[in-house]
């Protein structure tokens, strides 16, 4: 992708990269033109489109970055080229005549090489020199608008496919490899590391899943899941610590834990909760080979830092650890913490 994207920007061609959400397109396309385009030859814009993106605020922040060059003619400081970068190019809302006005304005750049000065009475024409232009955006809906065919035949239209399963499983095995070697002192035991590869096919199993049985409708528009959704469970284990996972149960809860936070905490009724639970116990029982109620005691599972509930060596008279990622099994004290933060914020 950043071999293309480079021969396009250089030879004079527009690139637009489209693709679902969470295949990396923006961090992809901004970290190589940072580090391409962003030197003595070039001058480097960021630039990202929301629903409400007026015209007149693109235009400004071109504007800004030009300096003139002669009368009605402008340009990036002399002996420079410019890029410009527009990410989520098709966000702004659509007008009464169903245009997108920022997107109108980069297609004027694109057909007459410049656009009408604003803030000045007599609305002379500004021809604007030596700029390129790259994209990228998500395909239409959820929010996200066609882009007019009149704009997009100036570009070279590239799309990004979102992961493979073989791809995914080998991401995030590495992560938890990762994190494996990280917590060496003191390590996880060899049964918890034996679980790496079950966490990342189980985890993939249920983003494929959920994706399947709750799809997004007008009542549930945010049923979305992406690949954003899978590591952040990854995310959220890597915070763990060995000193509060200590066996291979421990560590199906942390897991569990983290697929209810970010798979179903997006469900917004209760019967779609219940459908979920019994898919992850399902799951746990089918992959893990453990009934659920043999090892989850406290129902709902919840883990958090902020609760000391781990003592070194399991000694309850030594002082217990701080800041430590663990399941909070002792619902009393929680609640006490929770109502003594909650005076203090008062």
């Amino acid at each position: 992708m950043n071999k293309l994207l480079c021969m396009l920007v250089l030879n004079g061609k527009y690139p637009l990269f489209c693709g679902p959400t969470g295949t990396g397109k923006s961090i992809t396309v901004a970290n190589e033109l940072k580090r391409s385009f962003d030197n003595s030859e070039w001058t480097y814009l960021n630039m990202s489109f929301s629903a409400q993106t007026s015209a007149n605020q693109t235009q400004r922040i071109v504007d800004g970055k030009m300096e003139k060059r002669r009368k009605g003619v402008y340009g990036p400081p002399l002996g420079k080229k410019g890029l410009i970068f527009v990410d989520d190019l098709n966000m702004p809302q659509k007008e009464v005549y169903g245009a997108q006005p920022p997107i109108e304005l980069l297609r004027q750049w694109m057909d007459y090489n410049g656009w009408y000065d604003i803030d000045t009475p007599e609305r002379e024409f500004r021809v604007i020199q030596a700029i390129r232009f790259a994209t990228a955006m998500g395909p239409p809906g959820g929010g996200r608008n066609s882009i007019s065919p009149r704009y997009v035949r100036h570009f070279n239209v590239i799309y990004i496919e979102p992961y493979s399963e073989e791809s995914m499983n080998y991401i995030f095995n590495n992560v938890m490899e990762w994190f494996f070697l990280v917590n060496s002192n003191p390590s996880y035991p060899k049964a918890i590391q034996g679980m790496r590869d079950n966490i990342v096919a189980n985890t993939i199993n249920i983003y494929k899943l959920i994706q399947e049985r709750f799809r997004p409708t007008p009542a549930k528009s945010h049923y979305t899941y992406n690949l954003r959704d899978v590591s952040k469970v990854f995310q959220g284990i890597s915070r763990a610590s060995p000193k509060a996972i200590k066996t291979e149960n421990d560590m199906i809860k942390l897991w569990a834990h983290e697929c209810l936070r970010v798979f179903s905490d997006r469900l917004i009724s209760e019967s779609d909760h219940e459908k979920f639970e019994e898919l992850l116990k399902e799951q746990v029982k089918e992959k893990f080979k453990k009934e659920w109620s043999s090892f989850v005691e406290v129902e709902p599972l919840l883990f958090a830092s902020f609760v000391p509930m781990v003592y070194p060596d399991g000694d309850t008279s030594k002082k217990p650890f701080s800041d430590l990622y663990c399941e909070l099994t002792d619902r009393k004290k929680v609640k006490d913490q929770a109502e003594s933060s909650l005076a203090d914020y008062n």
